[in-house]
């Protein structure tokens, strides 16, 4: 018999079944109290799938109220102290868990990508400050944002982490700001992140020897902007139809239409 027992004995004159009951109890507690330390404080724990989690904490649930291995005390005066003192060597209970945002509270919860502000964006999942900076001063130098793939052009955010934020994101085409041609500069033209020096020179050469642009599908039938220039670049622009810029507009795509195939 251990000391430990032994000081059991003396103290409420339990059998030696019963001492080994209240034994196994108390480390069945403080593995319970492991178990949920780890599951509510350890980080990596908290990214667990949802039903591994719930797998984990019934069996801490369960490990905490054993029906077969509670001892059964004795009904006397010197029972009821033992209890108190057990009482007194259990852990406190641990806070509740917070609920978690499951992917149809996301979807209800979409964040308009073309209007939400930094602050906004930080509250995504893998989503800083930082981030979120860098994911607004991209969408200023676009015109605003096609799709949510362009999130992938944004530097430091990887694939992976804009397809798992996609349930979560929406955008309105119809705040896209557009290019005028004839009209845009050549310093409007050159700041766009889908257009090189040569593409600006080759568009205003275009328009000044041909006194305007009718529409955007010239810079692609002349060999203008090669195809995957033009893909992207196409939501941006918006032709006048003549070098002055009060002609008709007579450009083929509408936004809505341009944002369907950037999507593609």
């Amino acid at each position: 018999m251990t000391p430990f027992l032994k000081r059991l004995e003396r103290l409420f004159c339990f059998s030696r079944k019963e001492q080994r009951g209240l034994l196994v109890l108390m480390t069945l507690l403080w593995i319970s109290l492991i178990i949920r330390i780890i599951l509510y404080y350890h980080p990596p724990a908290r990214e667990l799938p949802d039903h591994l989690f719930s797998t984990l904490e019934r069996v801490a649930g369960a490990v905490e109220t054993p029906p077969a291995l509670t001892p059964l005390l004795p009904d006397t005066t010197t029972a009821h102290i033992a209890d108190e003192q057990v009482g007194d060597m259990m852990p406190s209970p641990v806070p509740n868990r917070p609920q978690r945002t499951t992917s149809s509270d996301m979807r209800r919860q979409q964040i308009e990508l073309n209007a939400a502000d930094a602050g906004q964006l930080t509250v995504l999942r893998g989503i800083g400050p930082v981030l979120s900076r860098r994911i607004v001063a991209y969408r200023e130098l676009l015109g605003g944002y096609v799709s949510v793939h362009q999130l992938k052009e944004v530097y430091g955010l990887r694939p992976g982490l804009v397809d798992t934020l996609m349930p979560s994101l929406r955008v309105d085409p119809t705040r896209i700001r557009q290019l005028t041609l004839p009209g845009a500069t050549y310093r409007d033209l050159l700041r766009h992140p889908y257009l090189e020096k040569e593409h600006v020179e080759n568009i205003l050469t275009y328009i000044a020897v041909n006194h305007g642009i009718r529409e955007t599908q010239e810079l692609l039938q002349h060999l203008i902007l090669d195809s995957t220039t033009y893909r992207r670049i196409r939501p941006y622009l918006h032709c006048t139809g003549n070098a002055a810029g009060n002609g008709k507009d007579s450009g083929t795509d509408s936004i809505a239409d341009t944002a369907g195939r950037q999507r593609q």
